[in-house]
């Protein structure tokens, strides 16, 4: 895409924090994606910067962001934007900052919410307020079907809206297989949203076919991808409203056998006995079952399914990527350029 007149040259992306989990991540692909497609800047509104060790700040694309020079850092207190201005932002809550910086006779179809989790379609998350956006006109952004599907009951679709299915940098998890053959299974997990990892430790507690590893606190790339590169298996703990759950294809890309409840937009990436086994949401008996389900294969000389499932996690991570997302993105904001002019009090 190239810049005109009709685009301008700049872009805004709005961010509520700086650091390294799924939400912010995803806006600074975006970040980067402005630029790929052709804005000649992009201005990154946010807090103040973190400190040098800070966990966002090993992260590859705060890096290359600080180091782009097409990229400009300033502080939410100074936001202001011009009349033509594009302005992308995922977190509701900042929206009536947005409004207030945006001037009279600004093109509002040029404000689009990036909407990445089904729970904005739940009056009780976040005071309700994100609940109440969904009734507003504004240019929405999907990372996946599922995410739209689940606000369609409530969203003002008065304004043009677009699902791109999520993308993600999962080559950097990438590492060889490493499955042990006398099959016992290293499995890991995450306590973040779920503590189902823990509560199958306790019930296979004793069984030397199996050893767990978690990650209970917040955690930078490189630990998640030594946790990854230390299991066989990868035992997903979601919440009950994903908008995607990166951890999950993260794994697939890592040689990790998945085991995964489908949840919200998880599906968007989940085949059952294609690219994981599928379990019930939070039922121990359930994940214990596809545990023993995957040791009886892979104790076996021809160990079919754990073949198929890694296989399955490789053409799964292929479909997901920056590339294509940023594709997508740029075909969407041609259009909307060429949409007729929306200004006014909405």
């Amino acid at each position: 895409m190239n810049t005109d007149h009709q685009l301008g040259d700049q872009f805004h992306v709005v961010f509520p924090l700086w650091a390294p989990v799924g939400g912010v991540i995803k806006i600074l692909d975006y970040l980067h994606h402005t630029v790929g497609i052709g804005f000649g800047r992009a201005i990154a509104w946010g807090p103040r910067l973190p400190d040098d060790d800070a966990p966002i700040s090993e992260h590859e694309a705060f890096r290359e962001a600080r180091a782009d020079p097409r990229i400009e850092l300033r502080l939410l207190r100074d936001m202001a934007f011009e009349k033509s201005a594009w302005v992308l932002f995922s977190e509701p809550s900042q929206f009536p900052e947005i409004e207030a910086a945006l001037p009279p006779g600004s093109d509002r179809r040029r404000v689009i919410h990036l909407v990445q989790n089904t729970r904005h379609n739940n009056p009780e998350w976040h005071l309700g307020y994100p609940y109440l956006l969904l009734h507003r006109p504004i240019t929405r952004l999907y990372v996946t079907h599922e995410v739209a599907e689940a606000v369609a009951p409530t969203v003002n679709d008065s304004f043009p809206s677009r699902t791109i299915v999520e993308g993600h940098n999962s080559q950097f998890f990438a590492g060889p297989s490493n499955r042990s053959p006398s099959g016992h299974l290293r499995v890991g997990y995450t306590t973040w949203k779920s503590t189902i990892g823990d509560d199958v430790a306790a019930a296979l507690a004793g069984d030397e076919r199996f050893s767990f590893s978690a990650i209970r606190d917040a955690a930078t790339w490189l630990e998640l991808r030594e946790l990854y590169h230390n299991s066989d298996v990868f035992l997903c703990a979601p919440g009950p409203e994903e908008g995607f759950y990166l951890p999950g294809l993260e794994a697939m890309a890592a040689n990790n056998l998945v085991i995964s409840p489908f949840i919200g937009g998880n599906r968007a990436y989940l085949e059952a006995d294609v690219n994981c086994i599928e379990t019930i949401f939070e039922d121990v008996a359930s994940h214990v079952d596809a545990l023993e389900r995957l040791h009886a294969d892979s104790a076996q000389a021809d160990s079919a399914l754990c073949d198929r499932l890694l296989a399955g996690g490789h053409t799964t991570t292929a479909r997901h990527t920056l590339a294509r997302e940023r594709e997508e993105f740029g075909a969407f904001i041609s259009e909307l350029a060429a949409a007729p002019l929306a200004t006014g009090p909405q």
